[in-house]
């Protein structure tokens, strides 16, 4: 049989979502992050620059850093090209239903030898400061998670701040949960619906849990889409 004897036709069911990293990858790619983030203020061209800099800007400055440090291979242990593939910046990607074809998450990264589509870090940066607030960050960020815009096949993704009113802090991010976690069928958004209660640890880190409302329509089974966590690293830029 040819060995395209199968292009064309409908692909068959995956297995989603596709399994969990294990934490010592997670752990290095944050560390390369935090790592990264130190150089935004002098790639931007300085502090007053920086503070007015968009997301776009700061997120490009934070990916040229981590190829820099990814070529590299000994800035940060582990982070080396025989384990992580690419850093890709609004990449675009099918939402879960496949007929938005052009979400775009901030930065996604990928393992060496794992090609399939969806399957990688997906992460979403947002601002953090008196014009950029926390409800923001919830409803034009992490809602994108919970909705099946981005990160769908997997079981965790990230949201990265860029945090430049230092009287944030992760405590805020908590606190906002807290109070509105409310039941469903209130008026707000599924993103403030979380499974327990919110995580500080370490202190740039808060861990949150949240249920998914759609099926995995591209499946012939159609099951429910599974929880996803969340991290969410918050860097003092």
């Amino acid at each position: 049989m040819s060995m395209f004897a199968s292009l064309g036709k409908k692909p068959t069911d995956t297995n989603y979502p596709f399994p969990a990293w294990p934490a010592h990858i997670i752990l290095v790619i944050e560390d390369a992050l935090r790592l990264a983030s130190k150089s935004a203020e002098s790639l931007l061209g300085g502090k007053a620059k920086l503070l007015v800099a968009t997301e776009e800007q700061i997120t490009a400055s934070i990916q040229n850093t981590l190829h820099e440090i990814l070529s590299d291979g000994t800035i940060v242990e582990g982070f080396t090209s025989d384990i992580f593939q690419s850093i890709s910046r609004n990449e675009s990607v099918e939402d879960y239903t496949g007929a938005y074809l052009d979400k775009q998450p901030d930065l996604t990264f990928k393992l060496v030898g794992q090609c399939k589509p969806h399957q990688g870090l997906y992460c979403e940066c947002k601002i953090l400061d008196k014009t950029h607030p926390v409800r923001n960050y919830l409803y034009d960020g992490l809602s994108r998670f919970v909705t099946g815009k981005y990160a769908w096949a997997m079981q965790h993704a990230h949201m990265i701040g860029y945090v430049r009113d230092q009287n944030l802090s992760p405590s805020k991010l908590t606190t906002y949960l807290t109070q509105n976690n409310k039941p469903e069928g209130k008026t707000h958004s599924d993103c403030l619906q979380i499974q327990g209660v919110p995580v500080i640890r370490p202190n740039d880190l808060v861990f949150t849990n949240h249920d998914r409302k759609f099926k995995l329509i591209r499946l012939s089974t159609k099951p429910d889409a599974t929880p996803i966590a969340i991290r969410h690293l918050w860097l003092n830029i």
